[in-house]
């Protein structure tokens, strides 16, 4: 009877322990094997493998910082849930932020994919931070700058070459840090592992990829805004980034194959002839030269007022573009619009509030080869263009913090004013997002585009497309417009100083440019940018034929983001008189 009480005690035992299952590991595994384990309680990263070995040397986690309040980084604690497909949903309500956030992690190919949705709680306008730690310790491993070089990264504060954090970062004045990754990917590379952060090229956003020595740890972060006036998103924002293992013995080249192999769609070559590109008033002389096909000249840029510019590049089979710099308006100051004789931005707002008045006449815009192109073919007077482009550049002004237009007073050396060069200009930026009705990037395709491809039919030729000038000149704007919020389809970002959200110009811009390139698509046409300032690269997916007016100016840079696209510069300077055939080979 002992004994059998005995056993009786030891199944009760035994039933006790099944009924309380310890709390199980999420894990995910890539194609390539690497690993990622997290505490499904917590959400807590446990674990990094790369070739069976752990790099973490403690947890890492996602974190959510209240950048406006000054308050310190906050991890995300709350359970996983596993879906359908192999997923995890990590999900957590940060009263003390006022955030519910919810994190997805998945595998795709050979990276993790972690996807997040942040969401205001209070009703406000917010400046927030999320960002994901791995906590590797990197003393001796190499930081990637570039296809060409690299930083050992150094813990010792007493060394030279110590630095606080390792990053390649672009000024904007906007977001935590006041600037953003140069780069979509980033790379840390040991003696036997490599590490990468990546976004993707179509989702714009404010982050910084860096590794940080102060907390010893390989970290991206995003700056959002987040608004109830976002009417497509209100109080709320959604990012993403991807984690991928690349080749140790070649750092920021292997990483840098890797996100190509991920996203080949963001490198797709769309146009069948590759070479060198060349502008407007020299068209004549290259149509002179016998041999100028075998030059391996393919773009042209030029105005679509006559044959003459355009009749040249077409017999050569040269892809023909219209020229045209969308990104802002150069606002004539004339005498009447000066301030106390001298010329402000405010006399070119007056001016824009001038030409808007239904009443005025005899308007002088900028664009006057535009307006002629479109009284032409769209039967309207030079008046109308001028008064209909004022409007849309009224609806589409960017405000600073204050609510007054932002733009700055220039000369303006490539046109005249009574044949007198360089007389001022107000250049104001432009919100170019397609979503403001009749706002100026609708402008831009209905009144200047279009028009322009009609034109070049009425005089025999063909254009292939639009060169789109001086990209880059106004991306770092922050907008504090509210009114534009309500259109925008990315995440606000907000003001370094203040933290108020905004929308970085760039961003609009990129609206601007998925819209058009997909409307181009269609028609079979294409798009040639001067890529000349080469900040920030969100927008290369969409342009067909890149190059930069210039030698030298991050030629590295742009090549890494073209891939296999074509890249070529504009050569600068008066040529030579006469032109002739040996010009063209230099050239």
């Amino acid at each position: 009877m002992r004994h059998l009480l005995i056993v009786l005690a030891a199944l009760v035992v035994v039933s006790v322990c099944v009924a309380q299952p310890a709390v199980a590991a999420a894990e995910l595994c890539t194609d390539d094997g690497t690993r990622l384990v997290m505490d499904s309680a917590t959400g807590a990263l446990e674990a990094l493998e790369l070739n069976g070995e752990n790099v973490l040397a403690e947890p890492g986690a996602l974190y959510i910082q209240d950048f406006a309040a000054g308050s310190p980084a906050e991890p995300v604690r709350g359970p996983l849930t596993r879906n359908s497909g192999g997923s995890f949903v990590h999900s957590a309500v940060m009263d003390g932020l006022g955030i519910a956030a919810e994190a997805t992690y998945q595998v795709k190919g050979n990276a993790i994919r972690v996807h997040c949705h942040v969401r205001d709680l209070r009703g406000e306008d917010r400046a927030i931070v999320v960002s994901y730690r791995l906590p590797v310790d990197a003393a001796g491993w190499r930081w990637g700058q570039d296809l060409a070089g690299s930083q050992v990264i150094c813990s010792d504060p007493n060394e030279p070459a110590y630095c606080e954090v390792y990053r390649n970062p672009v000024s904007i004045g906007a977001g935590a840090e006041g600037f953003i990754s140069r780069y979509p990917f980033s790379a840390i590379s040991g003696r036997r592992h490599g590490i990468s952060y990546a976004i993707r090229m179509d989702e714009p956003r404010v982050f910084v990829m860096q590794y940080r020595n102060d907390l010893r740890c390989y970290e991206i972060s995003f700056s959002l805004g987040l608004s109830q006036a976002t009417a497509k998103f209100p109080g709320e924002a959604e990012v993403s980034f991807l984690i991928y293992a690349h080749d140790a013995r070649w750092g920021f080249r292997s990483a840098a194959q890797r996100y190509y192999d991920t996203f080949p769609e963001f490198f797709a070559v769309r146009l069948e002839r590759m070479g060198g590109w060349y502008c407007n008033t020299r068209d004549k002389a290259l149509g002179g030269v016998a041999e100028a096909y075998d030059l391996n000249f393919a773009y042209h840029e030029c105005w679509a007022g006559k044959a003459e510019n355009m009749e040249p590049s077409n017999r050569l089979g040269v892809y023909t573009y219209h020229y045209t710099e969308p990104w802002f308006y150069w606002q004539l100051l004339l005498d009447e619009f000066m301030t106390d004789g001298k010329p402000t931005l405010a006399g070119g707002i007056r001016k824009l509030e001038h030409d808007v008045d239904p009443n005025n006449k005899g308007l002088r815009p900028r664009d006057g080869g535009s307006a002629n192109i479109a009284a032409e073919v769209c039967d309207i007077t030079y008046d109308d263009f001028v008064r209909i482009q004022a409007r849309s550049v009224s609806d589409s002004l960017l405000w600073d913090g204050d609510g007054n237009p932002v733009g700055n007073v220039a000369t303006y050396p490539w046109g005249a004013r009574d044949d007198a060069k360089g007389q001022y200009r107000a250049r104001i930026p432009l919100n170019l997002d397609p979503d403001i009705p009749e706002g100026a990037g609708q402008f831009q395709k209905q009144w200047m585009f279009d028009p322009a491809y009609v034109k070049a039919e009425q005089l025999g030729c063909v254009l292939d497309g639009m060169y789109l000038d001086s990209h880059g000149a106004v991306s770092a704007y922050c907008n504090f417009r509210k009114d534009h919020f309500r259109y925008a389809d990315i995440p606000l970002t907000f003001d370094t100083v203040t933290g108020r959200p905004c929308i970085l110009n760039d961003f609009s811009a990129f609206e601007f440019c998925d819209w058009l390139a997909r409307e181009m698509r269609k028609q079979g046409r294409s798009l040639l940018v001067n890529y000349y300032h080469k900040r920030l690269f969100f927008n290369l997916i969409h342009w067909d034929a890149i190059g930069s007016e210039g030698y030298k100016r991050g030629e590295m840079f742009a090549r890494t983001l073209c891939y296999r696209k074509p890249y070529s510069d504009l050569v600068t300077g008066a040529p030579p008189k006469p032109v002739t055939p040996l010009f063209w080979r230099e050239y």
